[in-house]
């Protein structure tokens, strides 16, 4: 691969469903999910970039006190994006005004359980996908019961 791949994570305070969810400690040891995520992260062969956008300055704290690489860039983002009322669709043009990479890969803390190699993995079909001219790529799961 060539072309350039950003990581993104979005990492907003004021989660009003569950209180402090990125930086409240989530393992015996007292890490968080942004911790977590980022030692996880720093680990993936094909990022070029590894960008943090938030308006905590604990998440940027926590970010400095586990990372252990250049790779990782922690970016403010505009209080006019961090909202409840904030819309995707706004999010979504402005993470490339924050990244080097010709290809994005969204992601969130709160998923712990996804390793690098889960990462790699998918960095690689994504790019195995756009040779058979499409454009995208999203995980998910089948489940096969009434809901």
């Amino acid at each position: 691969m060539v072309t350039k791949l950003s990581m993104v994570i979005p990492i907003r305070k004021g989660s009003t469903r569950t209180l402090n969810k990125n930086t409240r400690p989530f393992t015996p040891d007292g890490k968080s999910l942004t911790q977590i995520k980022i030692e996880e992260l720093e680990k993936v062969k094909y990022a070029d970039e590894i960008v943090v956008t938030t308006n905590c300055d604990e998440i940027e704290n926590q970010i400095n006190k586990v990372k252990k690489t250049n790779k990782i860039k922690v970016v403010r983002r505009p209080q006019e994006l961090c909202l409840d009322t904030t819309l995707v669709k706004d999010i979504i043009n402005y993470m490339p005004t924050i990244c080097c990479g010709e290809h994005i890969l969204w992601l969130h803390v709160t998923s712990p359980y996804v390793k690098a190699e889960d990462y790699d993995g998918a960095i690689k079909k994504y790019f195995e996908v756009l040779e058979n001219d499409h454009d995208s790529l999203m995980s998910v799961t089948l489940h096969k019961q009434f809901m």
